[in-house]
């Protein structure tokens, strides 16, 4: 069933009776519709029975597709349409609406392809970019305006996902039932509400289980409150909808899939669930690490070294990564094996390539872990001066102090942590939460494994 939607008729021609008046016209259709619902026809150019959409002061009593049905909720198509009532006003609109509209479908067009079928992460800026536009020209396409809240959601731009969020609240009526599940779910996560936003992904997948991506949406809101059974079940039946692994290029599913496997214990199944994203080309850092990680869970007698220089093969004969990313992230690989010798290693090869905060962080807590947190504090403390933004760099300092007794001045520290975070992060709330207990019983030195992966 459609919902009603804005319709504004820029080109028309035909004949009118006394009562009945038969219209062709070419038109932009607003309706709110998500990606992937499809628009009921009998046969691929049939006739769609009583939409019940008002044009102007004419009822749309029935009509008949003559172009391409498309699946977007802005669409230009030819049809032909029986009106009702008084003869609606099909006058020209202003000279710039017209030259405008192709540009708007293009654009819009194009920003939904870009946002839900990018071949990489890195299209996400061009497919906001391009949504922007389109709702800058069309202020009253609900579905651009969706479409966009969740574009900066993905790249977490919070502050202009509320300039979003208010421009959509007055529209919240225009909405179907599953745009209105995915707008309050969007709406927490800016909120930073895990059960609220966890709820309307349920729900979003419900109204629609097959689309992929509240399924998908799922999988991160539970994988990000560390529920990781229910991210795991959420994140095969993302994959169960869109089995094509090429569809996934942009997205974290392998990542998320194998990671809630891993996390929840079930080492097996996280070794091909890693492996099927060891080609995807946002996630081969962590699904081709998590396939090792796991199949050592499963076997301590494997060796390690030659999938590390597997993967800096692959980094290097692809240029996914600079050679000193790739040294961090091997570095983060061994800390999370407890290997701290290979960790402090290849961070120390990626602070001679550059000394970023990224690596810093790594050094530090790969020193404090073994032992060595008087000399990781100097370090740290060095590389805020450069970076006094990065939260885990302030987390890194935290745990040094408290390593060395001096928990008083840690808890100042994670709390400086935590007000740089714009968003919830576990591993500075475990630490946190390490802290708290210390200081309300007195006891306790054993903290967090750092869990890079998260």
């Amino acid at each position: 069933m459609l919902t009603t939607g804005h319709i504004p008729v820029w080109k028309s021609k035909g004949r009118a009776g006394p009562k009945i008046f038969h219209e062709t016209i070419i038109i932009c259709v607003h309706f709110p519709l998500l990606r992937h619902e499809m628009l009921t026809c009998h046969g691929a150019l049939g006739h769609l029975s009583c939409w019940n959409l008002k044009v102007h002061c004419g009822l749309i009593e029935s009509l008949k597709m003559t172009g391409r049905i498309w699946k977007s909720g802005f669409s230009l198509v030819l049809i032909t349409v029986t009106l009702t009532g008084c003869k609606p006003s099909l006058a020209e609109p202003p000279a710039s609406t017209a030259s405008s509209a192709p540009q708007i479908l293009s654009d819009y067009q194009r920003g939904r392809d870009l946002l839900y079928d990018a071949k990489d992460r890195f299209e996400y800026p061009k497919a906001t970019d391009l949504l922007e536009r389109a709702v800058a020209q069309d202020d009253d396409n609900v579905s651009a305006k969706l479409d966009l809240l969740y574009a900066y959601s993905k790249r977490s731009k919070y502050e202009k996902a509320k300039v979003q969020i208010a421009a959509l609240m007055p529209r919240k009526k225009m909405m179907t039932g599953e745009q209105l599940a995915w707008f309050e779910a969007l709406s927490a996560r800016v909120a930073n509400d895990k059960p609220v936003e966890i709820g309307h992904w349920i729900r979003a997948s419900q109204i629609n289980p097959n689309n992929r991506w509240s399924w998908y949406e799922l999988a991160s809101a539970h994988a990000s409150a560390e529920q990781y059974a229910q991210a795991a079940d959420a994140a095969e039946k993302a994959i169960a909808v869109e089995p094509d692994h090429s569809k996934w290029e942009s997205s974290w599913i392998h990542y998320l899939h194998s990671k809630a496997l891993f996390r929840s214990g079930q080492y097996d199944k996280a070794i091909p669930a890693a492996t099927a994203g060891k080609g995807n080309s946002t996630t081969l850092r962590s699904t081709y690490f998590r396939e090792v990680i796991a199949r050592i869970a499963v076997d301590r007698s494997i060796e390690i070294q030659p999938y590390v220089d597997e993967y800096i093969r692959i980094s290097n004969s692809e240029n996914r990564n600079s050679p000193h990313y790739t040294r961090v992230n091997i570095s983060l690989f061994y800390f999370e094996l407890g290997m701290l010798e290979q960790a402090v290693s290849y961070a120390k090869q990626a602070l001679e390539l550059d000394d970023s905060a990224y690596a810093n962080w790594a050094l530090g807590f790969a020193l404090v872990e073994r032992g060595e947190a008087r000399q990781a504090l100097p370090l740290i403390e060095s590389s805020l001066a450069k970076y006094p933004e990065d939260t885990m760099l302030w987390a890194a300092k935290a745990m040094a102090q408290y390593r060395l007794d001096d928990v008083r001045q840690a808890k100042e520290t994670i709390t400086i942590a935590v007000s740089k975070s714009t968003r919830e992060n576990n591993l500075v709330t475990r630490i946190t939460s390490m802290i708290d207990g210390f200081l309300a019983t007195k006891s306790g030195k054993q903290g967090p494994k750092l869990a890079w992966l998260d």
